[in-house]
Formats: structure tokens, sequence, C-alpha cells
């Protein structure tokens, strides 16, 4: 009987030391996801065709992300090639005014900022892996906004 109850313990303690164990890795993984610090980019998969027969994506979107904390603040570029339109201001060089402005809630960051078509935008910036997130708006209100609704961005080397 005694060998029984030592037996059920030291299972029990190695159940608990592994449920620790693995609560522990899970979230050395989630916070080390959190810092997104970078320039991010992707491209759109519809081309259009210039008048010399060129392919280029209809757009372009970058993002330069800085994080501290639970606070994220960034800039952002959406280009048309063909169209040489944009929205933001991502090379504008400086480096105190930041568009992109907000704060990790739950498992992604909630973004706001004003486009350059004077729309108040929010979006969530989600990290998938250390090489890309996921960018969503989430609402749009007055003017206009060039920002994808959703893309798939990976981090620039």
């Amino acid at each position: 009987m005694k060998k029984e109850v030592l037996l059920l313990f030291i299972m029990l303690c190695l159940v608990a030391a592994r449920s620790t164990v693995c609560a522990q890795a899970q979230r050395s993984q989630h916070t080390a996801t959190r810092n997104i610090t970078g320039r991010w980019s992707c491209a759109s998969k519809e081309r259009v065709t210039n008048q010399f027969g060129e392919k280029f994506p209809s757009w372009i979107f970058d993002l330069k992300l800085k994080v501290e904390n639970n606070q994220i603040k960034g800039d952002y570029l959406v280009s048309c090639p063909l169209h040489e339109r944009f929205d933001g201001n991502l090379y504008s060089g400086d480096e105190e005014d930041f568009d992109i402005k907000g704060k990790w809630v739950g498992d992604k960051y909630i973004v706001k900022y004003e486009s350059s078509w004077g729309a108040n935008v929010t979006a969530y910036i989600k990290p998938i892996t250390s090489r890309k997130i996921e960018w969503r708006i989430i609402s749009v209100k007055g003017g206009g906004s060039m920002a994808p609704k959703r893309a798939i961005l990976t981090k620039e080397r």
C-alpha cells in the first residue's frame, strides 16, 4: 500500500512539474513573438500592367514598427506603382512622429492612425511567427484609406 501511494505521489509530482514547464514554455514563446520591431512588407497578388507591358503588384504595403513594453508605434506606406498614389509617410524621415500607435490586447496589437485621406482607422497587428504578422482593418471612419483590409506581411532582413 505504501509503495502504491508513493508511486501515485511521484506520478502526480511529475504531471505537475510537466504542466509548469509547459506553461512556462508557452509564456516564453508568447512573449517572444510580441516584439515585432522592424520593417515588414507585402505586395498584392493581383498584377497590373502599364503601357509598356511591365507587370507590377497593384499595391505594396510596408510597415516600420517599434515595440516598447506593451506599446507599439510605427509608420506605414501603401503605394500603387502604376497609379503613383500612396497613403502614409513611412519615409518622411521624422523618427519621433509616428502615424500608428497602439497597445497589446489579448494576442494582438490594436492600433489606430489617421490615413493621408482623412480616415480614422483602427486595425490589429497579430504576430503569426517571428517572420510573419497579420494586418487586419477593424474600422474606417470618415475619409478613405488605401491600406489593405487584410494582409500577411513578412519581416525584411
